[in-house]
């Protein structure tokens, strides 16, 4: 079944901005539109090199969604068989908190209803794979080795291509935090639940929804390292996914929103926010907004992040996510008087609010004014700021998380008839300004 209407719709997507993938209804130019979806939200999504997508909805279905906008019914039925060596279309799956894919282009899903890992092959048979406790998580790389999630053993195992299993981090039924910067064997952990590789399989990035935490296995040196900042960033961590340039993106729960890690080690950065599902298409992502909370995450190779929704039946695109979303935002513009007679100098204060609404410090913000030509500087505040050629300038400074700062600048003015407003021109940097808007303006009498 063909969906995508518009080739040309894809082409033109902007980097670091966000797109409707895939909906039940209401889609419009170059988006998926699929009107058997359930009507929840989807449960899982994962995607493989070719960008092939796959998406479990609340009608407990696999859906397989290839690049070129093909929507097929990859497994689950209800009311079908839970036995294995069947079509995968014809038998019963519960819960399927995550899947993957790997190298040969086998599938493999979590089924938690039937506590275990199930494997779909390239004919469509379904079979039981490995039955766990609580499996939760699971990942795959290119050579056919899994890697699986027991939120209720609190462990991380590897299934090699002859079915050996081996502990990679936790000890059964021994929960904790401990082990970050040693051997991943002596780790513990606390219900480890999805899971991400890096495009090398060198490392595997595992959520612990409750801590929060993401915890990294170096698969390499087999040591365990936590993923810094992610806990200041939320109550919960929903999901883990890590593009080709292995930056880590953390979907997270209270506040909710979607963070970049750099793979530089530098601080994280905001995505995406939450709203109300639709706002912001075509637009910066970082003003775009998803339903109530981003459930999974899973990253392209060149960088694009899928992100599923809890509650809307959608599938929200971020075309090329590994850009650098500002924290620090202008609000609460003003000038002050808000029109000045022509021809008579008059003081005018332009006043404006920098704020960061987001839960980590944006470090080394340097707040500049760019004052109207003519416009004689008078005075501005916070202290400190100095002007040079119409130019104020304020001392960098960190700005802290969830805060706020009044800045204005007073200056006398004096306007021709002809002209339409004196404008203040405003930035920040190098965080930016989020929303786009720059001036602040005083218009003629």
């Amino acid at each position: 079944m063909r969906m995508y209407p518009d080739q040309v719709a894809r082409q033109k997507r902007q980097k670091g901005h966000i797109y409707t993938y895939l909906c039940r209804s209401g889609g419009g130019q170059g988006v998926i539109t699929y009107p058997p979806l359930g009507q929840g939200g989807f449960g899982v999504v994962c995607v493989t090199e070719d960008s092939t997508l796959y998406v479990v909805d609340y009608e407990w279905r696999l859906l397989k969604v290839s690049p070129q906008g093909d929507v097929t019914h990859f497994a689950g039925k209800e009311g079908g068989t839970g036995a294995d060596d069947v079509q995968a279309t014809e038998a019963a799956i519960g819960r399927v908190p995550q899947c993957a894919v790997d190298g040969a282009g086998n599938v493999y899903l979590v089924d938690q209803d039937s506590r275990r890992v199930r494997k779909i092959d390239t004919t469509g048979i379904i079979t039981t794979f490995l039955e766990t406790e609580l499996p939760s998580g699971v990942a795959a790389d290119a050579e056919g080795n899994v890697y699986i999630a027991d939120m209720s053993l609190h462990q991380l195992v590897k299934v090699d291509t002859k079915r050996r299993v081996t502990i990679l981090a936790g000890a059964k039924n021994t929960p904790g935090s401990s082990g970050d910067g040693g051997p991943a064997k002596d780790a513990r952990l606390v219900g480890p639940t999805f899971l991400a590789l890096d495009r090398k399989a060198n490392k595997i990035y595992m959520t612990e929804y409750v801590t929060p935490h993401v915890r990294v296995v170096d698969l390499t040196k087999e040591t365990i390292d936590s993923l810094h900042d992610v806990a200041n960033l939320g109550k919960y961590v929903m999901d883990v996914a890590v593009d080709a340039q292995g930056n880590a993106y953390v979907a997270v729960n209270k506040p909710d929103g979607v963070w970049r890690i750099p793979s530089t080690g530098t601080g994280p950065r905001p995505v995406t926010a939450v709203g109300d599902g639709t706002t912001g298409d075509g637009g910066p992502a970082i003003q775009g907004h998803l339903a109530k909370s981003p459930l999974t995450l899973a990253s392209t190779s060149s960088s694009d992040l899928f992100i599923s929704d809890l509650i809307q039946p959608a599938v929200r695109l971020v075309s090329g996510a590994d850009t650098n979303a500002p924290l620090v935002g202008l609000e609460s513009a003003q000038a002050l008087p808000p029109s000045i007679p022509a021809g008579q100098p008059r003081k005018v204060t332009f006043g404006w609010k920098m704020a960061n609404p987001f839960p980590v410090v944006e470090k080394a913000v340097t707040v500049t004014a760019a004052l109207p030509a003519g416009a004689t500087y008078e005075s501005s505040s916070p202290a400190g700021a100095t002007c040079t050629n119409d130019l104020v300038t304020w001392p960098t400074t960190d700005v802290a998380a969830n805060s706020s700062a009044t800045y204005d600048v007073t200056a006398s003015v004096t306007r021709k008839t002809t002209d339409t407003a004196a404008t203040v021109k405003v930035n920040a940097t190098p965080a930016g300004i989020a929303p786009a808007a720059t001036e602040v303006s005083t218009h003629v009498a």
